[in-house]
């Protein structure tokens, strides 16, 4: 399948790749190396977007690490409402309901706000991820944050940390996932990352 050309941001938001070139992404929501197994719609292009304010947040989370030898790679950030479809949508019809009923899988994700992001550690000096427990997007409970020990136990508390401190809140169940924190009800959106993909109101 041929990638499609990025989208601008809507406005608001900001593109994180373009905030910190040392970041890295891996949109896995774009390909198959996902538990659908397909690409999601609204991921034509490989894209992270988040509201401006939650974007200058990570930027800073990102350049604490690197004083650490850590970097930021980033799995999803802000997600257009059809892929929260799509998502609920197969837990449906490959018979993993439990996982949309158990909290794993959300029916209105605070992905498609801006305000969230799904992310893990890079060290500087190899280029490797750190060890965290488990693979990103696994759902059982050796997922949930505090269910990990040693090395992997102390990289979720260093991933944590600075998100934390910069006023955002992670999630009991997902080690990787960080929303910030805000009193302005942001409206859910369905702007696609790819050109050619129906716009917003047309999907």
């Amino acid at each position: 399948m041929a990638i499609d050309l990025l989208r601008q941001p809507p406005r608001g938001f900001a593109d994180l790749a373009a905030l910190e070139p040392s970041m890295r992404f891996d949109i896995r929501y774009h390909g198959g190396d996902n538990f659908t197994g397909a690409r999601l719609p609204g991921y034509g292009a490989p894209g992270a977007w988040m509201l401006e304010e939650a974007a200058q947040r990570v930027a800073a989370v990102h350049r604490e690490l690197e004083s650490s030898g850590y970097g930021l790679l980033v799995y999803d950030a802000y997600r257009p409402r059809r892929a929260t479809r799509a998502m609920v949508e197969w837990a449906e019809r490959s018979g993993n309901i439990h996982l949309v009923e158990s909290g794993y899988i959300a029916r209105d994700s605070l992905h498609a706000r801006g305000t969230t992001l799904d992310v893990t550690l890079f060290t500087l000096d190899t280029g490797e991820l750190a060890e965290m427990g488990t693979e990103w997007d696994v759902f059982h409970e050796g997922s949930h944050t505090e269910n990990a020990t040693g090395q992997a136990r102390e990289n979720r508390r260093t991933l944590a940390a600075p998100f934390l401190a910069s006023d955002f809140r992670g999630y009991s169940k997902e080690w990787w996932h960080f929303t910030m924190n805000t009193s302005v009800d942001h409206p859910a959106r369905d702007v696609p990352y790819g050109a050619s993909e129906p716009g917003e109101a047309e999907s």
